[in-house]
């Protein structure tokens, strides 16, 4: 999984993205006393994303793969 992440610049970007938005988060929640549960909440909503678009990419890397692994035969 760790490769899919890190497989293009856009994929990249995402990553330093959604760093970003935690740090944020937490950065406001910390400096303003807002309540914590927001924080949480994005972190879940963040990790639930993430959960499902890098397996997405998993996928679609993984039958890339095949269909030119089998192109070259």
């Amino acid at each position: 999984m760790a490769e899919a992440r890190r497989a293009t610049a856009g994929r990249r970007i995402y990553n330093y993205a959604m760093a970003a938005v935690l740090v944020a988060a937490g950065i406001w929640v910390f400096t303003t006393g807002a309540p914590g549960w927001i924080f949480l909440a994005v972190a879940a909503g963040d990790a639930a994303f993430d959960f499902f678009l890098v397996n997405s990419w998993v996928k679609h890397d993984a039958l890339r793969t095949s269909r030119s692994a089998g192109d070259s035969v």
